[in-house]
């Protein structure tokens, strides 16, 4: 949230409950982060 990866939603129907999804921003990174996934499959 503080960097804008992530909007917050609460909702306050029953039961109370929070979701989270990507920004655009925090989409862009998904190419990276499989990248990084797959090094450590290889290497770690």
């Amino acid at each position: 949230m503080r960097l804008q990866l992530v909007e917050k939603y609460d909702f306050e129907s029953m039961p109370l409950h929070t979701e989270y999804e990507l920004t655009k921003k925090g989409k862009s990174l998904m190419p990276i982060l499989k990248d990084l996934n797959q090094w450590g499959k290889e290497w770690l």
